[in-house]
């Protein structure tokens, strides 16, 4: 990747001299070959290859103090089931511990859970991102929003993001974050006998499923400790 930037960068180097050739012996009304472009971009600064968006977005803001993170995303990860997990695992540890902020270390981390879409193909996908999402709430200092009764089916993003901004940002007394998350399963009698993570509702069971909803305020539940 860093070989094919260096050769790129040579080339380009090569063309701007040859333009300042042309520009200096060109005589009164000759024409002038179209000017260099854009300087090649580094590969590790390109959102569409690695370490592009933590560079570009998120390793400038390391040195300032954070009280936590707010994240909204997951969409183009869809059909990856429980490996999302351990992406968003390694996202929030790495994060952390770049930080390292004394007192804070474990900032929380809030996300929301994706709203329902016409995705097509296969709609167990979206399932599987959920199962990683709500996985993701094993690790510390963590909460999400459940956002499926505020969704627009044929929108990939709901419009009421004001909505998806209160259950994120639902704060209790001192503007402290805290981890809360929508109505969650507590019982997994009707549930078929799979691996923990691999667990799906029986069709003819899926009214019967039982959700805990102690501790409701505005649409949100506290986990369990």
């Amino acid at each position: 990747m860093l070989n094919g930037y260096a050769d790129a960068l040579a080339a380009y180097a090569d063309g701007v001299k040859v333009f300042n050739h042309a520009v200096a012996s060109a005589k009164p009304g000759d024409p002038l070959p179209a000017a260099p472009g854009n300087l090649p971009s580094h590969p590790l600064n390109s959102n569409y290859n690695h370490t592009g968006l933590y560079n570009g977005m998120i390793h400038p803001i390391v040195p300032f103090g954070i009280r936590g993170f707010l994240w909204y995303q997951g969409e183009s990860n869809n059909g990856q089931g429980m490996h999302y997990f351990q992406l968003k695992k390694g996202l929030i540890e790495g994060w952390r511990s770049v930080w390292n902020q004394e007192g804070n270390r474990d900032f929380p981390f809030l996300f929301a859970q994706l709203a329902p879409y016409n995705y097509g193909g296969d709609p167990t996908r979206l399932a599987g991102i959920w199962e990683a999402q709500t996985a993701t709430l094993s690790v510390k200092n963590t909460g999400m929003a459940v956002l499926t009764d505020i969704t627009t089916i044929g929108d990939i993003h709901p419009p009421n993001k004001q909505e998806v901004g209160r259950r994120l940002g639902h704060t209790q007394q001192l503007g402290l974050f805290v981890p809360l998350h929508g109505p969650v399963r507590e019982r997994d009698e009707h549930l078929v006998s799979l691996p923990k993570t691999q667990r799906v509702v029986k069709p003819d069971a899926a009214s019967a499923q039982a959700l805990s909803q102690r501790h409701h305020r505005a649409g949100l539940v506290r986990p369990k400790p």
